[in-house]
């Protein structure tokens, strides 16, 4: 984050910025004509029309993390004190920033931390004085963030970090998620491509053509308009101090100190030595509490920023010898990561790690597992460490010699919610359901321990918080795709659910429709407490298996379901189906795979599956890795045929083999088709024409058949 002053460019805007100030005083005239607040509409048309002023204020970066979002033009118009909070500030240009989706959406959200949260303006009025307010979160026009955020660069991991200097300088990198792992990598990046000039420049060699090229390139990459401005400028200057030297470019250099003095700050070793102790120190008050145990001032620090999941390390833990999962920064939806792969291969034993991490130490060790199973054969010890944002990391140790697991530190710090394969019902054991709030974790190590009776929470709900039931029953409706204006209701004591054939009560829902709402509601008793509505729970959830007890048609749209359900939830999730495939993005899908030496590695470089069918998944390489999603009983009809069609004379048995031969296969093709791509069948006819014609060299090969499916899958395309 750098200061910018956004005067120059409103007043190059002239009459089309007065222009729009007009329309936004007129809207906010509007705004307090509002009775109540509860009544406000804001005009999104008039955050539509300041936009692209805001992307030249901000040279098309991120007014926070000074990415550049303006390749796609996809930056969000982001309000420093949130609309929610603040409504009458919604057109205020000096509230409006130019901001990546991720940043925004993804982290700030409608945050706005104070130092003293009583000075927080009243209920939201046109009145409402923000003069007494102190925020902790930095304001590019009004704060010199360089005075509150300290850089370093770090050789063998290869990440620039922002450390902050004060408390408003902390508070803005968790808040904003500043240390997640890309941007430590781009950073770096960007830092090291302008080292390297910086070293070339210090050579005596350097013909002078040359040298004014690279400045020139030095104080591009110094400018606000160039990405991560403020780590750059602050690295760069402590570079050029720590290595100015006398020699023929020492002016050169001088001259880059002179500009870098006016726009950052030096930051001695020290500085930075006490910045990082004193952060430390910050972290680890925050590391202290127990998401578990606390009361007010907990949830108050619990919702101070967003606590996610940047990142997963393993190392000898049974099968596996490394691991190290990043979970991908998504804007408009929170991160899932999906495990595949053969039995076996510690798909399982993942989620249990990461379980046993994050429930704290004391719940690790009363399921009395032995610590030293969990160790690789060979190896001494291992780990499973969790990096999560504004907490750091939280790390199980397990050790040969020792039954015991250690965490640190030691509590759990978000809600966990954790669920084997076996999701049993209530009425389908005997055994109490979870009795556990906010750490759910039983269901994963005990397959025996049901989900939480739903219809009687539901029940109770609706006696204790008639508003709490309706939000449960918006989720419902949206993961069973019902219509929200028919919500579930109470009947004689029991819920029920407005189904296409009428209404129902829940226990007379089929097996699958009830273990699916029952995992829902549960999720939603296990993030209670923590947020009003079920759509803004947050925390992490461990699915093993997604797909049991599914329908196809469910399979193929859970992800989505749940992801719409729940937006702000992270999913670690297991799967042997393709079509639960369906639904996730980009680096979202993780292979894990056995080597002949027993080794198990992982891929995360993986296919989109968004324009696969189900087959094409089970056969890619990079995904399930199967040779034929068809039967054995396919491939040797598909053998016969080809072999039948090479002799040079065929005998009137074989050619009669060959007629049947040709309509199995031809009905074998297209049965795997959709009904609306009929015209598949004209390309196969085609095809098997011209191998019944006798042409030299033609067979139905596993080539030919790749053939034909890519046709079919082109016309697909192009319906």
């Amino acid at each position: 984050m750098i200061s910018i002053n956004p005067n120059e460019v409103l007043s190059k805007a002239g009459p089309e910025f007065s222009k729009w100030q007009d329309r936004a005083r007129r809207a906010t005239q509007e705004l307090r004509r509002a009775a109540k607040p509860g009544e406000i509409r804001f005009d999104h048309r008039v955050w539509i029309d300041f936009k692209p002023l805001l992307r030249s204020i901000f040279h098309g970066k991120c007014a926070y993390c000074e990415s550049n979002v303006d390749v796609a033009g996809h930056g969000d118009v982001e309000m420093y004190r949130p609309k929610s909070l603040y409504p009458y500030l919604a057109y205020d240009w000096h509230n409006l920033l130019y901001s990546c989706a991720i940043c925004n959406q993804r982290y700030k959200k409608n945050q706005f931390p104070l130092k003293e949260k009583k000075a927080r303006a009243s209920a939201p009025s046109p009145e409402s004085d923000t003069s007494a307010e102190e925020p902790l979160l930095l304001h590019p026009y009004f704060d010199q963030p360089q005075e509150h955020l300290s850089f370093s660069a770090g050789e063998e991991t290869r990440e620039v970090h922002v450390t902050g200097l004060n408390e408003r300088g902390r508070t803005t990198i968790d808040v904003l998620g500043l240390n997640r792992p890309e941007l430590l990598l781009w950073r770096f990046e960007t830092w090291n491509r302008v080292r390297t000039l910086l070293d070339t420049l210090s050579s005596v060699n350097v013909n002078t053509k040359l040298k004014a090229q690279m400045i020139r390139q030095v104080r591009e990459s110094l400018s606000d308009s160039a990405v991560y401005a403020g780590a750059v400028r602050q690295l760069c200057r402590a570079q050029l101090e720590s290595t100015l030297v006398e020699s023929k470019w020492a002016t050169s250099q001088e001259d880059l100190l002179t500009l870098l003095g006016d726009i950052t700050v030096s930051i001695s070793p020290e500085q930075q030595d006490t910045a990082e102790r004193e952060h430390k120190i910050a972290r680890e008050e925050l590391r202290s509490y127990s998401v578990d145990t606390g009361g007010d001032d907990v949830m108050e620090k619990f919702n101070f920023a967003a606590k996610r999941i940047d990142r997963i390390e393993v190392q000898n833990l049974r099968t596996i010898s490394h691991l190290d999962l990043t979970f991908p920064a998504m804007a408009e939806r929170e991160s899932w990561l999906m495990l595949i792969g053969e039995n076996g291969v510690g798909k399982s034993t993942i989620l249990q790690g990461v379980a046993l991490a994050l429930m704290g130490e004391s719940r690790a060790n009363r399921y009395e597992l032995d610590a030293s199973t969990f160790v690789q054969r060979g190896g001494g010890a291992g780990f499973v460490r969790v990096h999560i944002n504004a907490i750091g990391t939280v790390t199980l140790h397990f050790e040969n010699g020792s039954a015991k697991f250690t965490v640190d530190p030691p509590e759990p710090k978000v809600p966990l919610l954790a669920y084997g394969p076996t999701r049993l019902l209530p009425s389908e054991t005997a055994n109490t359901p979870l009795a556990d709030r906010n750490i759910r974790t039983d269901n994963l190590f005990k397959p025996t321990i049901p989900l939480s009776d739903a219809e009687s929470w539901l029940a109770d709900t609706w006696k204790e918080d008639r508003e709490g039931f309706y939000n449960v029953g918006r989720a419902l409706c949206r993961l069973l795709l019902i219509n929200e204006r028919t919500l579930p209701r109470m009947n004689d004591g029991k819920v029920e659910i407005r189904m296409p054939d009428g209404w129902r009560r829940l226990s007379d829902l089929s097996a699958g429709y009830r273990s699916v709402l029952a995992l829902v509601v549960d999720i939603a008793i296990g993030t209670s407490g923590k947020r009003n509505r079920i759509e803004d729970a947050v925390g992490i959830v461990l699915l093993d298996e997604i797909e049991v007890h599914l329908h196809p048609m469910w399979k193929i749209s859970i992800v989505e379901r749940l992801r719409n359900v729940f937006p702000q939830l992270s999913f670690l999730a297991t799967t042997h189906d393709p079509l639960c495939l369906k639904g996730l993005y980009d680096r979202e899908i993780v292979a894990l795979r056995r080597g002949r030496s027993g080794r198990v590695t992982f891929a995360t470089d993986l296919p989109s599956v968004e324009n696969l069918k189900a087959d094409d998944i089970l056969t890619s390489k990079e995904l399930f890795e199967l040779p034929s999603s068809r039967s054995r009983t396919s491939a040797l009809t598909i053998a016969r045929y080809s072999a039948l069609l090479n002799k040079p004379a065929p005998s009137e048995k074989e050619k009669r083999e060959l007629q049947r031969l040709s309509r199995v296969i031809s009905e074998m093709l297209s049965g795997s088709i959709a009904p609306m791509q009929h015209e598949v069948e004209r390309v196969v006819t085609s095809v098997m024409k011209e191998l019944r014609s006798g042409k030299e060299g033609r067979e139905l090969t596993r080539d030919v058949v790749a053939e034909i499916r890519r046709h079919a899958s082109e016309i697909g395309d192009e319906r």
